[in-house]
């Protein structure tokens, strides 16, 4: 390999790890949004159970703690089944979830995971084309 196709491979390599740490960046703001919108649904839960027990109508008082329960009982189950999972990982997963065993096209590594593998891939080539000069 001559120096030209060496510089050439070493840009592309720049330009790639730019464009994977810009897809991090989103996918890190992503998983903020989720953090805050998962802050809000619950807030807004327990306001919709406080407003109706505050009321005092019966059906309401079942009905918001019903829906409270079962939210937070599928948030626990959630987290229980995937707790290896950061929440990067749950924002940045693609179909074929949930894992499940056998299941054909399921996927094993978030979108997360796989820019992170890419990037140390491309800096341990660039620090092989650069220690070769």
């Amino acid at each position: 390999m001559d120096t030209t196709d060496r510089e050439a491979e070493i840009r592309e390599i720049e330009k790639d790890l730019t464009n994977l740490h810009r897809r991090y960046v989103n996918l890190e703001r992503a998983a903020w949004r989720f953090r805050v919108g998962f802050y809000v649904l619950v807030a807004a839960l327990a306001t919709f159970v406080l407003v109706t027990a505050v009321t005092g109508s019966l059906p309401g008082i079942l009905f918001s703690t019903a829906l409270f329960v079962v939210t937070m009982l599928l948030i626990w189950a959630s987290a229980r089944m995937f707790r290896d999972l950061r929440l990067i990982d749950w924002v940045g997963w693609w179909p074929g979830y949930p894992r499940l065993p056998g299941y054909p096209g399921a996927v094993t590594r978030s979108e997360a995971q796989a820019v992170e593998d890419m990037v140390a891939e491309r800096v341990e080539r660039l620090k092989h084309l650069k220690g070769n000069r």
